[in-house]
């Protein structure tokens, strides 16, 4: 037993333990049924408010359209985090809508992360060719996804663009939203906190120490 505690007592241990913080995420929540959230149009042809959704129409010349939201700012270090309410019918796989994002006024960067469903024919001259996008008809889905990198004080954009071919014109509405939701989700912050565990052994071994003091002298 004594040839036991001095090996164990010689043995140094450090354990390190990591976490993650997530700091509280920044909300920006656009309900159409209500107002317009300050969105506006561009290019053609022109997206309108009804009143309780933004939409626009479908057209058979090469044509693209921009749904563009307010300045928002940033608060915290994260992503763009979107969610989409929103329905469509545009031709399959010839024309479409794409997601874009811009951070301080820099060029608007395609959306990747969102879950589109057609790639766009590189024919017939649509503004997107080859990419994915939102296409063919689907009713009443939330698209989500992540995007971009920001810190605090940054601002950014996110807009929604309609790009069609020169050929079939599908019925109308083209496209329709009824609700977007931009979260800046905080990125986790992980921190260490490391343990010297021969401290926890030396003091266990103490009282070992103690107890058998203890034991020698009731004897």
């Amino acid at each position: 037993m004594k040839k036991y505690l001095s090996q164990v007592a010689g043995v140094g241990l450090a354990a390190t333990m990591t976490f993650a913080v997530q700091s509280s995420a920044q909300a920006f929540d656009f309900d159409f049924t209500s107002s317009d959230g300050g969105f506006t149009s561009s290019g053609s042809p022109d997206w309108t408010y009804t009143g309780s959704q933004w939409q626009t129409t479908n057209i058979s010349s090469v044509n693209e359209n921009f749904l563009t939201s307010p300045v928002l700012t940033s608060t915290v270090d994260g992503q763009i985090d979107l969610s989409l309410t929103h329905a469509y019918n545009f031709e399959d796989g010839f024309d479409g809508g794409i997601v874009e994002y811009s951070i301080n006024g820099s060029p608007f960067s395609y959306f990747d992360s969102l879950n589109y469903n057609f790639t766009l024919s590189t024919g017939f001259s649509n503004p997107h060719p080859g990419i994915e996008a939102f296409s063919g008809t689907a009713a009443a889905v939330v698209s989500n996804g992540q995007a971009g990198t920001l810190t605090p004080g940054d601002t950014f954009q996110i807009r929604l663009n309609g790009g069609w071919d020169s050929s079939v014109e599908e019925s109308n509405p083209a496209w329709e939203v009824s609700s977007i939701s931009i979260n800046a989700s905080a990125t986790p912050v992980p921190f260490g906190v490391s343990t010297d565990l021969s401290i926890i052994i030396l003091g266990g071994l103490y009282g070992v120490s103690r107890l058998r003091k203890k034991l020698a002298v009731s004897k």
